[in-house]
């Protein structure tokens, strides 16, 4: 065992000099930040890890290779919040992929293309590496503008590069799992950078997805009501609200724009706490009718095409039914193909035979694609999205008939 465990962590850790000036938040002492000190580890176990980090970047630093480093390293430098971690996050383009695994499969590492649209890793016995390319959701691909405006830094004691804060938000901003969300990250990075921060290119980032954008910048306002004006410049938020304005004006309303006459008044509180009564006696008298008849919402327009679904591209498990049910186009198809949806899904445990029940039958093809890691093959002919909502309709009638009765 190495005696200076502690002391190499410590010493490569935190200094002054890593943050920018106009950091908002009190940087940490040295000694109360470390990217593996955590109660979770033995001391063994954390100085292999250290040492696997540290060889990796040294190698990746002294071989010349292009990368850049994110993750819990990146965002503790860049916000002060500590946060343990089980991984070192390496950022790369995806044509320099190649050059990076071989790189270090000739040092004697293993690596795996984990998910060919964004992910592969390096390993070391429990201990890994992943090497990023683009975003889960395919959304967000590291480009050369990363490499270009990349913060410098120190980590473990070597120089290195971090993905800017602008790219971190924008990669951050698309995590809105039932189990992990990452707005809280967002807006700890706007309120230590937001003042400086190259809010033009966030916005370009975020093209057509900048509701998502929209929706953090809102967040943050109810999170900090002392900061909005001075971390949010105001020609953000008079951008984002006029593309929302005008994005309204063009999208034809279900409802009438004429103002609500007097008889057309809404119901009084007292009436809908009434109906509201009503509505639940029904749920539970009838077997959730309510909740049944709410799945008669179809993804399928007028005119017999399928409407778009973007919530995938914020959550991979929580829209499973409104596009394999309800038969809304998957979002992500804009950046992802059938088969890297299907292995990204498919990677979910608690979901597996949900996966393979309503996933393979979506998007079966006539080619079956072969794998080392034999995975399941696409059998099953394609379910009409009509027919599921036929028997859905079917079911449903029943069940009212029934509670009629």
């Amino acid at each position: 065992m190495k005696q200076t465990t502690q002391e190499q962590i410590k010493s490569s850790r935190f200094s002054k000099t890593d943050i920018p000036l106009h950091l908002a938040a009190s940087p940490p002492s040295p000694s109360d930040v470390s990217p593996i000190d955590s109660p979770s580890l033995n001391e063994e176990k954390q100085q292999a890890a250290f040492d696997f980090y540290k060889d990796i970047l040294r190698l990746l630093i002294d071989g010349n290779m292009p990368f850049l480093l994110g993750g819990t390293q990146a965002y503790e430098r860049y916000t002060g919040v500590r946060r343990d971690t089980k991984d070192l996050d390496i950022f790369a383009r995806r044509e320099d992929l190649d050059l990076i695994t071989h790189f270090l499969e000739k040092k004697g590492y293993k690596t795996e293309m984990t998910f060919p649209h964004w992910l592969a890793k390096v390993y070391q016995g429990d201990n890994f590496i992943d090497i990023i390319f683009s975003s889960a959701n395919g959304t967000c691909p590291v480009t050369s503008g990363w490499f270009q405006h990349a913060h410098p830094s120190t980590v473990y004691g070597l120089p290195v590069k971090l993905i800017p804060v602008e790219e971190m938000i924008f990669s951050k901003a698309y995590i809105m799992e039932k189990e992990r969300y990452d707005g809280g990250d967002v807006n700890h990075l706007i309120r230590c950078h937001g003042p400086h921060m190259d809010w033009k290119r966030v916005i370009k980032h975020f093209d057509n997805h900048w509701r998502v954008l929209f929706s953090h910048v809102v967040m943050f306002g109810f999170v900090y009501p002392d900061e909005r004006s001075t971390c949010v410049p105001d020609w953000v938020i008079e951008e984002l609200s006029e593309r929302l304005r005008t994005e309204q004006k063009e999208t034809p309303s279900r409802s009438s724009n004429s103002s609500p006459s007097a008889t057309d008044a809404s119901p009084s509180v007292e009436t809908q706490a009434n109906q509201s009564t009503t509505t639940c006696e029904r749920t539970v008298g009838d077997s959730c009718v309510v909740a049944q008849a709410a799945s008669l919402v179809t993804g399928i327009g007028s005119n017999g095409e399928s409407k778009i679904c973007n919530g995938p591209l914020v959550s991979r498990a929580q829209y499973l039914t409104d596009v394999y049910k309800w038969g809304y186009t998957d979002g992500r198809l804009q950046g992802m193909t059938h088969d890297d949806i299907y292995e990204w899904t498919r990677a979910m445990p608690d979901l597996v035979k949900y996966t393979q029940k309503l996933m393979i039958c979506r998007h079966s093809t006539s080619e079956t694609k072969e794998t080392n890691n034999n995975h399941m093959r696409k059998k099953k002919k394609s379910i009409h999205i009509e027919e599921e909502l036929k028997e859905i309709r079917s079911t449903t009638v029943e069940n009212r008939i029934g509670s009629s009765s």
